[in-house]
């Protein structure tokens, strides 16, 4: 439990920061992703990137919800929808058309395990800077920002904690596909 309130702390932290930092411009990106918020009043969602924005929304996450990003602005992700996360043979059935925003920090992904770059980690949202630790295929990682194709995360490596950017294609939404 202590883990996840240190996420809920900071996702409380970036939305606080969202919510006094000058507008930032929204970066755009595109990825699902699925939401870890164990709010009981629902997950929510808003009208503009900050925590004292009207709610448009509360999604439930009881046996998970899914959000589709497509952009980045002061410590939110712009979603356009949202659907729940069934056990098959059910299929998914839209619980939020949008747009509307979320706090980051609240959504994960699970690295990918396919030979290209598994794991791969870099402190800027390109191939060419400085690498950091890799993570775990097949773990989970948190995710804190996008900017195009890139997403900006937190994970686990061998050597503990990393924090930096991966290709949205080095990462997949494990309750939909093969990792």
């Amino acid at each position: 439990m202590g883990k996840l309130h240190r996420w809920m702390g900071m996702a409380a932290l970036l939305a606080a920061v969202g919510a006094g930092a000058a507008d930032e411009p929204l970066a755009d990106c595109k990825f699902s992703a699925l939401v870890s918020d164990n709010d009981p009043a629902g997950y929510a969602v808003r009208d503009k990137a900050a925590g004292d924005a009207k709610v448009l929304a509360r999604l439930s996450v009881a046996g998970g919800a899914i959000v589709a990003v497509t952009g980045f602005q002061n410590g939110w992700f712009r979603v356009s929808e949202a659907e729940n996360d069934p056990d098959p043979p059910q299929k998914p059935k839209n619980i939020f058309k949008g747009p509307g925003f979320v706090a980051a920090g609240t959504l994960t992904r699970e690295v990918s395990v396919k030979p290209k770059a598994p794991g791969a980690v870099f402190e800027e949202p390109n191939a060419k800077s400085k690498p950091a630790p890799a993570l775990k295929p097949g773990g989970m990682v948190r995710v804190l920002a996008c900017k195009g194709d890139w997403l900006k995360v937190r994970g686990r490596a061998d050597s503990g904690p990393v924090e930096g950017w991966m290709n949205s294609d080095a990462t997949c939404l494990a309750t939909r596909s093969a990792c």
